[in-house]
């Protein structure tokens, strides 16, 4: 599989499209926009913020779109999984390769072979009831996708009433499922790994892919993180991000003591719960004492050029130098790091012993030859002895520089240029406006000038003339002067509403 920060936009849009052939027309008319959809994609799984890199997508608009997103669990828990695979990385330098499994397991797992899985496991919650005190929630999501791909099932679940273990139900009615997901307040806590729906009658398949989907997940702990509207929905990923609030939850009481844990009430019976709010920066200690409940830190080592800024830096470890120049960068972290490994290209390691949580340090590289050069970096946490460092590439384009010859641009084209930001119609006419065009030597571009009635319809179309390349404010005065002094054109002159002027370069 590719590296996700290699992927161009439309790389993402192509592979959901090629697995999309039973989603709604809607969304896959929505795939034809490849640019657009891909870099929807790639903004969602990056999880960049604006300080760190240029955004695939206007930064706003991608909190709309998370946000809405978020509104509906399943696909949260997606967002949530698909992230922890990019959650601890160096950013700002090319990702580091690495595998990472889902912390929520299932008893039985596996499958039919060949036939879809639809998501049918519940989901906690939780809901403030008093000022320190919580209720339990568990959300059954809908069955309905269960019968689109297992058809069979809808007579049984049509004729089968069901109620939810460890709420205190009586039967719902048949089909209660089907219409919509359900929300239940648990008054006793089931217990890690029970399963959760009673039906009156199945067949002997969906039986087996209700006892096995339908569980709670394995614990013992469970992490729900408080949202903006004040609701705790699950994390299943168990990673915890700093300056966050969550509520831990567990079966056995914990017993430890911490500033960041501060224990709380449910209204469940059979279950602890505690308030973890995490700190802006987390210690060793800290993260060790989170390892304990099974909860993940989401670590970020941050690296960009410094000083005199690269000629070019896109954010995610490529960037351009000069061979007259020394290559700066910094780097600070969020989470406790002991020492920087650096190794640039295949010469020797170097270590740099880091700064203090959130406090920068800075290195220095020496004059480069041209040509392409590679820095890796790794960020070491202390007493982490076997554990695989975090690490990233810094790719260094060295080039010559380029001398500015006058008159031309740093970059393919033209480049035109008025002496006034607002010039009148007037102005131009009687030659007070300068015009400036830059572009390469050798070329030429001839200047046409069209003057139209209110109306639209066009009352002059002519050629001004031919300019050799670059054209100063005096060539284009000495030129456009004859032009505007020839007594049928001031006629038609006053008789026009607009001008349009054109440049046709060869």
């Amino acid at each position: 599989m590719a590296n996700l920060e290699t992927l161009s936009p439309a790389a993402p849009c192509q592979l959901l499209a090629k697995n999309s052939w039973d989603a709604p027309s809607r969304f896959r008319e929505f795939l034809q926009q490849q640019e657009l959809a891909g870099r929807i994609a790639l903004a969602l799984l990056t999880d960049r913020t604006p300080e760190e890199a240029t955004s695939p997508i206007y930064v706003p608009t991608l909190r709309r779109i998370v946000s809405d997103l978020e509104e509906v669990q399943s696909t949260r828990e997606w967002m949530t999984e698909s992230r922890r695979l990019v959650a601890d990385r160096l950013k700002g330098a090319g990702g580091a390769s690495g595998t990472s499994t889902s912390h929520r397991g299932r008893q039985n797992g596996g499958s039919n072979v060949g036939r879809p899985s639809p998501r049918m496991s519940p989901t906690i919650m939780l809901r403030r009831s008093r000022q320190s005190a919580w209720s339990v929630l568990i959300e059954i999501p809908s069955f309905a996708p269960v019968v689109r791909a297992y058809p069979e099932f809808q007579s049984v679940l049509d004729r089968s009433r069901c109620k939810v273990a460890a709420t205190g139900d009586t039967w719902h009615p048949r089909g209660w499922l089907l219409s919509g997901s359900r929300t239940k307040v648990l008054k006793h806590w089931p217990g890690s790994g029970t399963r959760l729906l009673v039906f009156e009658q199945l067949n002997p398949e969906l039986e087996q892919l209700v006892n096995r989907e339908t569980r709670l997940p394995s614990g013992p702990t469970w992490l729900c993180r408080i949202e903006g509207d004040g609701m705790g929905r699950e994390i299943a990923g168990h990673v915890v991000r700093p300056g966050r609030r969550y509520i831990l939850l567990s079966e056995s009481a914990i017993t430890a003591r911490h500033s960041f844990l501060t224990p709380c009430k449910t209204d469940c019976q059979g279950i602890h719960a505690h308030l973890l709010s995490m700190p802006d920066s987390i210690s060793f200690e800290t993260t060790k004492a989170l390892h304990q409940w099974g909860l993940q830190v989401a670590k970020t080592v941050r690296i960009w050029p410094a000083g005199l800024p690269a000629h070019r830096f896109d954010g995610e470890g490529h960037s351009e130098w000069l061979t007259t120049e020394t290559p700066c960068f910094g780097i600070v972290h969020d989470h406790a790091v002991d020492t920087y490994s650096l190794r640039l290209d295949d010469g020797p390691e170097t270590l740099l012993s880091a700064s203090g949580i959130g406090i920068p340090v800075f290195f220095k590289i020496e004059m480069l030859p041209a040509g392409r050069h590679k820095l890796l970096v790794k960020a070491r946490a202390p007493g982490a002895a076997g554990v695989p460092a975090a690490e990233g590439m810094v790719t260094l384009d060295i080039r010559e520089p380029e001398p500015w010859i006058p008159g031309t641009t740093s970059h393919a084209g033209l480049a035109i240029s008025l002496d006034s930001d607002n010039p009148s119609l007037d102005a131009f006419w009687e030659n007070n406006i300068g015009v400036n065009v830059l572009g390469p030597a050798g070329h030429h571009v001839s200047r046409e000038i069209t003057l139209n009635a209110a109306s639209g319809e066009p009352l002059l179309s002519e050629l001004i003339g031919s300019f050799d390349l670059p054209v100063t404010r005096q060539d284009w005065s000495k030129r456009f002067a004859p032009f505007v002094r020839e007594d049928r054109r001031t006629w038609t002159f006053l008789e026009s509403g607009t001008t349009r002027s054109f440049l046709n370069a060869r």
